[in-house]
């Protein structure tokens, strides 16, 4: 190992597609197809380097880049990952088939999400610290609901391994007469600030019925 301190290899990958899918006893399970994955990358006195890796998936794009020093050492290392019009339909659809029954079968997801995120670590992964920014734009329906409702959405979150800490900030999910607002952290000591404000509370009525058939009319009217 030692002696790959003093190789070197610079190289490129091109591919028109590729299918990752995971193996179940009792059923396909989950199933992604990349297209159009082109990637460039080195490897130079023990420093390994992922200059360029993109790629369409889920009905839309992603772009990553990657550096680690001293891949047999002490690693210092960062990466970083940007996607862009990725199919709310898409992941719904691979969340359901890695996690049967996370979602309602006839909950219907439209919508896009921008993403990006960084992460880096010193030394091993239990240092990593990775932060994420996410943008939504969406409508939910069902059979049951009498239209879709509109979503919109943005998460600014931030990790850290070493003690398994989730921060969320400024983070919200609004629909035309709801806003729900999360800031805090969740983890071994959690502090997480939920803040709800309904315009009006007929629309709790419609999202209810996205979920699922309510044996009578709620009633739901005013504020709050």
């Amino acid at each position: 190992l030692p002696a790959m301190n003093g190789l070197t290899l610079i190289g490129t990958l091109r591919s028109e597609q590729l299918e990752f899918r995971e193996q179940r006893e009792h059923d396909s399970g989950m199933r992604v197809e990349a297209r159009a994955i082109r990637a460039s990358y080195s490897l130079s006195n023990g420093d390994a380097e992922l200059r360029s890796l993109t790629a369409s998936l889920l009905g839309g794009t992603m772009e990553a880049r990657a550096t680690v020093r001293n891949l047999l050492g002490e690693q210092l290392a960062a990466a970083h990952l940007s996607l862009n019009g990725i199919s709310l339909a898409s992941l719904k659809q691979l969340a359901g088939s890695s996690s049967p029954g996370a979602f309602a079968g006839d909950v219907t997801l439209e919508g896009t999400l921008q993403g990006k995120g960084d992460a880096s670590w010193q030394g091993s992964l239990r240092n990593l610290l990775a932060t994420g920014d996410g943008v939504i734009v969406a409508a939910a329906g069902s059979p049951h609901s009498p239209g879709a409702l509109p979503l919109a959405g943005e998460i600014h979150a931030s990790f850290r391994n070493r003690d398994q800490q989730l921060t969320l900030s400024k983070s919200y999910l609004r629909t035309p007469q709801s806003t729900l607002t999360l800031d805090g952290t969740a983890g071994q000591h959690s502090q997480m600030k939920l803040s709800l404000v309904c315009g009006d509370l007929h629309e709790v009525e419609t999202i209810a019925s996205i979920f699922g058939k309510p044996p009578q009319p709620l009633g739901l009217h005013g504020s709050a």
